[in-house]
């Protein structure tokens, strides 16, 4: 009897194992560490290649929220504070979409940055991609 008990025990704590799995928003938009070294490393790689119209000086001030999807490849988004040219204090967020396995270096990674009303693009990025894009 008690070994009835014990698998029936051990059926119940695995149907939570997965419940808690499926939780996890598969496909779907996770947040990410304000820290990830990964994201400070594709927005100083990255920022430079945006054309703000104000001399390209973009700078990021703090970083308030930063997510990741998986589509085909990894979008992220960064949101936070930005002096853009004169205009200091703005909130924005950066999308980057990577897909490093493509041959074209233009295609291999799309920036955009939205701040309120205006959007910014790399010269020559095409507006396509994932339907939040």
């Amino acid at each position: 009897m008690k070994i009835y008990f014990v698998a029936f025990l051990i059926f119940i704590a695995s149907i939570e194992v997965v419940k808690g799995a499926e939780e996890k928003n598969v496909g779907g938009t996770t947040d990410t560490d304000l820290n990830d070294l990964e994201i400070d490393d594709l927005l100083k790689e990255h920022l430079t290649r945006i054309e703000t119209g104000d001399s390209g000086s973009l700078k990021l001030v703090k970083k308030s929220k930063v997510t990741q999807q998986v589509v085909s490849g990894m979008l992220y988004k960064i949101t936070g504070t930005f002096d853009i040219g004169e205009k200091a204090s703005v909130e924005c967020v950066v999308t980057i979409w990577s897909r490093v396995w493509l041959k074209e270096e233009t295609e291999k990674t799309k920036i955009k940055l939205e701040c309120g009303e205006e959007t910014y693009r790399v010269k020559g990025d095409a507006p396509s991609g994932p339907s939040s894009w």
